[in-house]
């Protein structure tokens, strides 16, 4: 599954510390007409930059899941 928001500005719009949420959000303006969010759970840890463009959402495969998994427990999270 892909999915792809071209000309598109995001923004980390909440975290949620006790319940490990993250919240990144591109509102309707006056070029899109739409409030897209992207809502991830069992946030843990977060190295992104505050705003970016031209999100894509794709599926993991295993061997890209492992590697974030040994990253975690390389930095002890």
């Amino acid at each position: 599954m892909n999915l792809s928001f071209k000309n598109r500005e995001f923004k980390i719009w909440r975290y949620g510390v006790s319940h490990s949420k993250l919240l990144i959000r591109s509102p309707k303006n006056r070029e899109h007409d739409t409030t897209i969010d992207i809502q991830f759970y069992g946030v843990e840890y977060i190295n992104i930059p505050n705003k970016f463009k031209n999100i894509e959402i794709s599926s993991l495969s295993k061997d890209y899941d492992n590697n974030i998994i040994e990253f975690c427990k390389q930095n002890n999270l």
